[in-house]
């Protein structure tokens, strides 16, 4: 069969109006020009909020917010300024146009000066946006999310309908002005969106292939909705739209038919052979289709009516044939009567949902809140000054109890002494953090990959000091060999140890800074491996094991064994006491959030206020009972834990106790200071090591330069002499004429200037050094020289 189509209800449309006019008006008249201008801008607000609640129900939009943002208004400005036809109201002009599509229905709007026809209109639209929304959400797909959220927005429309008529029959009666705010109309429309939400879980149901029983329930269920249905809107008949009846009983007619067919397969599943069941449900099936399709009064191609005729044709009428032919030919079971048939099973799984109490509450609407007689104020001012001094004074109260608890605990060192007879001392301090930081970093482990971390930056740079030697030296003796060859007469120019005297001394500094890191590193690494008993201290297992306990005394007597389990008894109620203090002090603030006297006071017009405040403020006795209670248990249990204490230092040596977490800190402190040194020390070898690793790497450029540039002025100069020499030969024989007109060269201009000496610039490389003696964390820095070197 074709899927099914949802109905949404309409939006009930609205008329503006000037209400922030009507209001501002009222209140300049019963209260004053000052408190209406006051209240200006939750007037313009008022105003804003309706515009836009009447411009979405006028769109027929799904903005369910809209509506609840001027309900809330609504309910807030009653409370305030009241409008209605009665004596010193305010008189606002409500229109609204009815939903009614009958000959009954109002043809235009409906006015009204009652803001409670106001809400109630609002409250309509509320739901028909909810009943949009989850008929948008069924028409636009099937998929299971889709469902889902159609069905959640059925039932919340069906839940807001029941809101509506609770609200309209309890502030309007049965003097509605229009009809689709009234209880039978509310009622048609609940049974409508819980069948509706029920079809939802039907056809859910029917694409996971669930079994015939639970589908035919599912079913059945949704026509008992729609009959319910049906049945109000009988009450309506000249009222509603005609569509909307027919649309109900084709919804009516396709569930229950296919609840019918169901029926039959359940009873074909269980005995393939009980024919007569299965034909009897089939032929209920085609007589209700057939009969709504006869009843029906819409054009052929109404979408609902053409579905439940491809649903007789295509999938009833077939398989009533089918069936009833292996009857006659082959079962020949007799087909019970319709009233003979038992009644069919249905599962309901909706219900209506009302709005969240929060949505639609003034609770939080921050409106008209300055719309109060100067007489109101002050009055409510005095009495909320009277209720914040009492608050004040028993919350003290229970303050300085508090800190009595705590004092006396404290003294008594307590329940930490305590708790020490049945779970070890933990750590003190930050040390349980800084022992968790140790283990999360890594460890022992930790310190040995840094370790590891140095002694490569160390051969890197072992390296590369090793090249800047190799490139000097290899310079050195090319300029060695050339002067050799040519003589120093004709090698004219200076001498490569005269040349790299500056990059010779910073190349010896760099040997001496290495050879001092090494053996800083192989002093780190000899105290690493020395401090392993130490850091041992450190671990999990270690820590647990020495972590001190109170130890029971060898020969404890009977009455003493019970000490310690009264005192935690004591404990316990101490604690119990002290949460109580909460709750006394939560009651006291619920108590004044809930305190709302204003409109008493408003009743005391020319009366004096001392008995009724009197009166109020016995509200607040329950508090005060429960903070008095609350001291006087805490009064009794100190005492006896008072007693019980005396006992129990007498009996366990709490002064062991004591010495033995003394100890065990001192010992996990030690290994932390040695874990603090060593990581310290490798801290500082990284730095050196980057800054002499930066310095070298600039160093051997400068080299490599230098070595490049005299290669050049080696191989110009060679050039020259092979030049001269030819040329020497060749005007040998000429010699002697012409001795005076010798042509002599100039030498090269010297190279370019390719180094420019500079000091190293890197940390000190004696950072390994042992740490200092105990109370090394009181002397000035242990590296101070080095850190001023980096």
């Amino acid at each position: 069969a074709t899927s099914t189509m949802y109905y949404g209800a309409p939006s009930k449309r609205g008329v503006p109006t000037d209400i922030a006019s009507a209001l501002h008006a009222h209140a300049s008249e019963a209260l004053s020009p000052d408190d209406a201008d006051g209240a200006a801008g939750d007037f313009a607000e008022t105003q804003r909020l309706r515009d836009a609640a009447t411009t979405s129900a006028n769109e027929g939009s799904e903005d369910v917010e809209a509506f609840a943002e001027y309900y809330r208004a609504l309910r807030a400005l009653e409370s305030r300024i009241p409008i209605s036809e009665g004596a010193g109201h305010a008189r606002v002009e409500f229109e609204w146009f009815d939903v009614g599509r009958g000959v009954k229905a109002a043809p235009g709007t409906i006015a009204s000066r009652d803001a409670e026809y106001e809400k109630c209109a609002v409250l309509y639209n509320y739901a028909a946006a909810l009943s949009r929304r989850g008929a948008r959400e069924a028409n636009a797909g099937r998929s299971d999310e889709g469902i889902k959220r159609a069905c959640a927005a059925f039932q919340q429309s069906a839940g807001a309908f029941e809101m509506l008529a609770d609200v309209s029959e309890r502030k309007l009666g049965q003097f509605a002005a229009s009809a689709d705010v009234g209880r039978d109309f509310c009622e048609t429309m609940i049974k409508l969106h819980l069948g509706q939400a029920q079809e939802c879980f039907y056809e859910k149901a029917k694409a996971k292939k669930s079994s015939h029983a639970i589908v035919s329930k599912l079913a059945q269920q949704a026509r008992v909705y729609y009959e319910d249905a049906l049945e109000g809107a009988g009450k309506l008949v000249g009222y509603l739209d005609e569509d909307l009846t027919q649309y109900l009983n084709f919804k009516r007619a396709y569930v229950g038919a296919e609840a019918f067919r169901l029926a039959g397969k359940i009873v074909l599943d269980a005995d393939e052979t009980n024919v007569g069941p299965a034909v009897a449900r089939l032929r209920q099936a085609r007589d209700l289709l057939a009969q709504t399709i006869r009843d029906a009064r819409v054009v052929s191609s109404d979408a609902e009516l053409e579905r439940t005729k491809k649903f007789l044709d295509e999938v009833i009428a077939p398989e009533l044939k089918a069936v009833e032919r292996d009857n006659e030919c082959v079962y020949m079971e007799r087909v019970p009567k319709f009233e003979d048939l038992p009644a069919l099973a249905a599962a309901n799984m909706v219900k209506p949902i009302q709005p969240p109490a929060e949505h639609l509450s003034p609770v939080d609407v921050k409106l008209f809140q300055s719309i109060v007689p100067d007489s109101g104020a002050k009055a409510l001012s005095r009495y909320t000054e009277m209720v914040d001094e009492l608050i004040r004074n028993e919350t003290d109260t229970l303050a300085m109890a508090s800190d009595e608890a705590r004092v006396a605990l404290r003294e008594m060192e307590l329940p930490e002494t305590l708790i020490a007879l049945s779970t070890p001392v933990p750590l003190g301090g930050d040390l349980e953090e800084r022992v968790g930081a140790f283990r999360s970093s890594g460890g022992a482990g930790a310190l040995s990959a840094s370790l590891s971390r140095v002694d490569e930056l160390n051969r890197q740079c072992s390296n590369i000091v090793q090249t800047i030697r190799e490139t000097l030296d290899t310079e050195a003796a090319e300029d060695a060999a050339s002067r050799a060859v040519h003589g120093e007469g004709a090698w004219r120019r200076e001498a490569s140890s005269s040349k790299n005297r500056e990059m010779m001394q910073v190349l010896k500094r760099y040997e001496v800074d290495l050879e001092v890191a090494t053996k800083s590193d192989t002093q780190l690494k000899e105290r690493l491996e020395g401090a392993g008993g130490v850091l041992e201290v450190l671990s999990e297992e270690n820590i647990k094991n020495n972590a001190p306990t109170l130890t029971q005394p060898l020969a404890l007597l009977e009455d003493d064994a019970s000490v310690a389990s009264e005192m935690q008894a004591t404990l316990e109620d101490l604690e119990a006491i002290g949460n109580e203090r909460a709750g006394i002090e939560e009651l006291m603030r619920k108590t004044k959030s809930e305190d709302n006297i204003l409109t008493k006071l408003m009743a005391q017009s020319g009366e004096s206020l001392d008995a009724l405040f009197k009166e109020e403020m016995k509200k607040y006795d329950q508090s005060k009972d429960g903070v008095m209670l609350n001291i006087s248990k805490q009064a009794d249990a100190l005492s006896r834990l008072r007693t019980l204490h005396e006992k129990f230092v007498t009996i366990y040596d709490i002064e062991a106790l004591r010495r033995d977490v003394e100890s065990h800190e001192h010992s996990v402190r030690h290994a932390l200071s040695i874990v603090g040194d060593l990581r310290s020390g490798m801290e500082q070898g990284v730095r050196f090591y980057s800054g002499f690793l930066d310095a070298a790497r600039r160093t051997l450029t400068d080299v490599q330069e230098y070595a490049s540039a005299r290669r050049l002025e080696k191989e110009a100069i060679a050039e020259e002499l092979r030049v001269q020499k030819a040329r020497a030969d060749e005007r040998a024989a000429q010699m002697a004429t012409q001795m005076n007109q010798m042509h002599f060269h100039q030498p090269p201009p010297p190279p370019q200037q390719y180094y420019h000496p500079s000091a190293p610039a890197y940390p000190s490389p004696a950072y390994g050094a042992q740490t200092p003696p105990p109370h090394w964390q009181n002397q000035p820095g242990r590296y101070a020289n080095w850190e001023n070197q980096s």
